[in-house]
């Protein structure tokens, strides 16, 4: 449905965006500690957000 296609385009994007700019950025000069907790323990609580708020966005956009 568009519904379901507007929210995965809109998750593919902020995902690409996450990745691309703000986990780039903050790897430069990280150690491999650092950059081990910000992957495993915050990028994933950060998606989780990005997902629900997309939802949140799409069911606000098409009243569904």
């Amino acid at each position: 449905t568009f519904h379901d296609e507007l929210k995965n385009a809109i998750q593919e994007e902020l995902t690409d965006f996450i990745n691309q700019v703000v986990v780039a950025e903050f790897k430069k000069g990280v150690n491999s500690e650092v950059n081990a907790y910000f992957t495993n323990s915050i990028m994933p609580q950060l998606q989780k957000w990005i997902d629900a708020r997309v939802v949140a966005i799409v069911r606000k956009m098409t009243g569904k």
